[in-house]
């Protein structure tokens, strides 16, 4: 059918696709950083591939919906959303308008890596004061991304108290990209919009995989177990001098009651091969604590 253009101006447009008319379910979708406010607009494609009908919320480049008042996105899109199954749904910048824009309508709610977008006049989305949905929010991110981390933890805190947040190790600002990656962003959308619980193992990697063993290396260091994170690295080398796992290896070499892993750092230490100067200062206690062992 006939999108429905129900506002556009020069920061933002938000227009309405009927996909199927006969489905109660409406998955509003808020533009992340880049995607643009033009039609058909981010979301779409998913949503017309589902039979999911689809309301698109864009702002312009470095806006960060600045141009969307609270009271003026209601009344925009009350005629199309009333009575039925609203969900809301976005990325970035996206997600916190999702969390924003998404509890003034009472929507059921998906924020994949939530936080600020960049705006000239410096426009923050009002967390303090936002309207939480009584349908409740699922977050979706990488827990030692800190920014992102910081926004989703502030939302929780103020308005979300033991909602879901579900990790996706290694993905950075990129949850989503992650997923798609490993194949299960369309579980996870297709999951959400039932109503039905996300299983966070179906949004890994498949077992055997590098990316798999990669993820289960850092969420092992988030729940230090040490000496699964041993276990995991093994003997090479090259993987423990990774940046993003030769902090767990130095903790988890310390922590566990083993030589060998201790023998390893202090070999690659005469080796010149770990660049101590650029070390975390937690890294460099457990080296030095390696090393007093």
């Amino acid at each position: 059918m006939t999108p429905i253009e129900l506002d556009a101006c020069e920061g933002h447009r938000i227009v309405f696709h009927p996909f199927n008319p006969a489905d109660d379910r409406v998955l509003v979708c808020f533009s992340p950083q880049g995607a643009g406010k033009e039609p058909p607009g981010w979301g779409s494609a998913v949503c017309e591939r589902n039979g999911w009908n689809h309301l698109f919320v864009g702002k312009a480049r470095h806006t960060n919906f600045a141009s969307l008042p609270l009271e003026r996105f209601v009344e925009r899109v009350a005629p199309v959303l009333r009575g039925r199954d609203v969900m809301a749904y976005g990325t970035s910048a996206g997600g916190n308008a999702a969390l924003y824009y998404g509890g003034a309508i009472g929507a059921r709610i998906l924020a994949a890596s939530p936080r600020d977008g960049r705006s000239p006049v410096d426009h923050k989305i009002p967390v303090a004061t936002a309207i939480a949905s009584p349908r409740g929010a699922t977050f979706v991110h990488d827990l030692r991304q800190v920014r992102d981390s910081r926004m989703v933890g502030e939302w929780v805190t103020r308005h979300y108290p033991g909602a879901p947040r579900i990790n996706i190790p290694n993905s950075g600002h990129q949850a989503l990209e992650r997923l798609k990656r490993a194949g299960t962003l369309s579980y996870l959308l297709k999951t959400f919009v039932a109503g039905e619980r996300i299983d966070p193992e179906r949004l890994k990697f498949p077992p055997g995989t590098a990316e798999r063993r990669d993820d289960d290396v850092v969420e092992a260091g988030i729940t230090q177990d040490f000496a699964r994170v041993l276990a995991l690295l093994g003997d090479d080398d090259a993987l423990i001098l990774r940046p993003r796992f030769l902090a767990l290896y130095l903790a988890a070499a310390r922590q566990v009651d083993e030589a060998a892993p201790r023998q390893r750092v202090q070999r690659l230490l005469q080796a010149g091969c770990i660049d101590v100067e650029a070390l975390g200062g937690r890294a460099t206690r457990d080296l030095h604590a390696i090393l007093n062992q």
